[in-house]
This record gives C-alpha cells, sequence and structure tokens, in this order.
C-alpha cells in the first residue's frame, strides 16, 4: 500500500519533480500536487492516492486567479488545494490525453508508481501542457467546465460564474 508521502517522495527520488518543475509547474507545499500560474490562471495537477493505496487518479484544472474563494490567495500556494472546486471533472488519461473521467494509475510498488510517474510525465507535456495553453480566455476557461460540473452545482452558482467570466447576460 502506498501513501501519498511515499508516492511524493518516490517522486522526488526518480527526478520527476525536476522534470515538472522544468515545465515551470512548483510542488504544492502539502499532499503531492503542482501547480502553475500564467496570465491570470492557475494550471493544477493532483495525484490523489485512493484509499488502497494500489492506485491514484490525477486529475487537471485550470482556475481564474482572481474567481478563486476557496482559500486565501495572499496565503498562496498554503490551503490551496483544500476544496479547490472541480469544475471541468478532467484527468489525466493514458488513451486520451486530458478527458472527463480517468482509468487509475496504479502504484502499488516502486516500479509500479515510476512506470506511472513516467507516462504521466509524458502526458503531461503532450497532452496537459496544451490543454492549459488552450485556455487563454474567460470563454475558453468557461468552455472547459462540464456539463457535470453545471448539473450538480446550484443554479445560482453556475449563472453567478458564468456572468463573472462571461459579463451579465450571457447564455
Amino acid at each position: 500500500m502506498t501513501t501519498t508521502a511515499e508516492l511524493k517522495k518516490h517522486a522526488k527520488d526518480i527526478g520527476f519533480v525536476e522534470k515538472m518543475e522544468m515545465l515551470g509547474f512548483k510542488l504544492g507545499p502539502d499532499s503531492f500536487w503542482f501547480y502553475r500560474k500564467r496570465d491570470g490562471f492557475i494550471d493544477y495537477i493532483s495525484f490523489w492516492v485512493k484509499s488502497s493505496g494500489v492506485f491514484m487518479g490525477v486529475p487537471v484544472i485550470c482556475l481564474k486567479e482572481e474567481l478563486v474563494k476557496h482559500c486565501d490567495m495572499n496565503k498562496f500556494p498554503k490551503g490551496f488545494n483544500v476544496d479547490i472546486p472541480f469544475y471541468s471533472s478532467t484527468y489525466l488519461n493514458e488513451e486520451c490525453g486530458v478527458e472527463i473521467g480517468h482509468d487509475p494509475w496504479r502504484i502499488k510498488t516502486p516500479q509500479e508508481i515510476k512506470e506511472s510517474l513516467d507516462e504521466l510525465y509524458q502526458l503531461v507535456v503532450s497532452s496537459a501542457v496544451p490543454w492549459f495553453k488552450h485556455i487563454n480566455s474567460n470563454e475558453k476557461l468557461w468552455e472547459s467546465f462540464t456539463l457535470n460540473f453545471r448539473e450538480k452545482t446550484s443554479t445560482s452558482e453556475v449563472i453567478n460564474l458564468r456572468e463573472k467570466l462571461l459579463g451579465k447576460g450571457s447564455a
């Protein structure tokens, strides 16, 4: 069974963290996640160890810095990973790159951790970085939010967020 702390240690030992930093990402101060600020957006990649310690999911999220309400941005990145809104429901997937839903990555053994992180790094380069780069406006950020988010969130919250991004009266 792999814990988040063990996963993070392996990632450092095999150079995964260093490679992510070369892409402009910084390691978050707690748990195991990365962030990158660019032109008012925050790109976020997390490594969620499932309760079994055998698998992990890797969500990717883009947020508009000025709309972050779930933490105190004066203390960023501290607290950013807690209660982060999951608007896009997107994950890194070995077959499709960035997509809604995911197949879990195996992390039971050190070899599985290395293989998964090597594959994930390639997906960050080939899929996540271009996906983040594509989100360069409020309109494209709104388009990245899934129907899942829009349907599971209160109507007033969705309308409020849409108006902040696209302006009043947007439909």
